[in-house]
């Protein structure tokens, strides 16, 4: 695996993996909510120095080149799904202006607990949207960059990080039916076992 480092999505790539894939007004959505991320988490680092932005961008990679989902509420989403450290900066009045009600309520269920994600999610009222498995495609993305990237980074606690994915988004993400959400919870067994061997 590349170095955390240097496995960054670049915005020349971003538009690389979106050609031809996406709308001209959901890639220019997405590219906004590029430059906002990047714009706004550039003061945030890892305890490496490893600037927080890096992350995201890989978030958001997994879900375009591996899951090949060009959604660009999710994409966005991806890119500022650790809203807390930014909420001073930027707020969700301005998410929701620049980039919808959906992708506003979807970064909220980001911030949450799993379990309390899921018991709002159940009650969400928008019909042809269905964000629990939004909520799951962006959260599991999440943990499996962690933890390819985090592997041999003795600054995370993987061990606990395990605990809890195996406690609590696991099972909710097992109930499901998305094929996106068992490609992901694949790809962190085959992580946890290269972990605990």
């Amino acid at each position: 695996m590349s170095d955390a480092n240097t496995s960054m999505m670049s915005l020349d790539e971003l538009h690389e993996y979106l050609a031809g894939k996406a709308s001209p007004l959901d890639i220019n959505k997405i590219i906004a909510g590029y430059e906002m991320s990047e714009e706004a988490f550039k003061d945030a680092v890892f305890i490496d120095g490893t600037p927080f932005f890096y992350h995201l961008t890989r978030v958001a990679r997994v879900i375009l080149t591996e899951l090949e989902i060009y959604d660009a509420d999710i994409i966005v989403a991806a890119l500022l799904h650790d809203y807390s450290i930014i909420s001073n900066y930027i707020s969700k009045e301005i998410l929701t202006f620049n980039f919808g009600a959906y992708l506003t309520y979807l970064v909220d269920l980001l911030s949450l607990d799993t379990e309390e994600a899921a018991y709002i999610s159940e009650n969400f009222s928008y019909e042809a949207k269905i964000p629990f498995d939004d909520y799951l495609i962006i959260k599991l993305a999440e943990e499996v960059d962690v933890f390819r990237n985090g592997i041999h980074n003795v600054e995370l606690n993987l061990v606990s990080r395990l605990c809890q994915l195996n406690e609590k988004l696991l099972p909710l993400a097992r109930r499901s039916s998305s094929k996106s959400v068992y490609y992901l919870i694949e790809e962190l067994i085959n992580l946890k076992n290269k972990i605990t061997n």
